[in-house]
């Protein structure tokens, strides 16, 4: 992959992630997996909005007392 096609801050990003001893997959899109054993994997990309949509806020159908 093209070093110059990485932003800087994703780069840094990966180099931090290599040092602390993730593995890093970098797909073609720029989105990338961050694996450790014994951790979930993390996945992320290249933009801040770039995160799954929310779903409907959750509504309480319950009443309002205590007690």
């Amino acid at each position: 992959m093209n070093r110059n096609r990485l932003p800087l801050r994703l780069r840094r990003l990966i180099l931090l992630a290599l040092r602390e001893g993730w593995r890093v997959e970098i797909s073609p899109d720029l989105h990338l997996t961050l694996r450790k054993p014994g951790l979930p994997p993390i996945h992320t990309g290249p933009r801040a909005n770039d995160r799954r949509p929310m779903g409907r806020p959750h509504t309480c159908k319950g009443s309002n007392e205590h007690g």
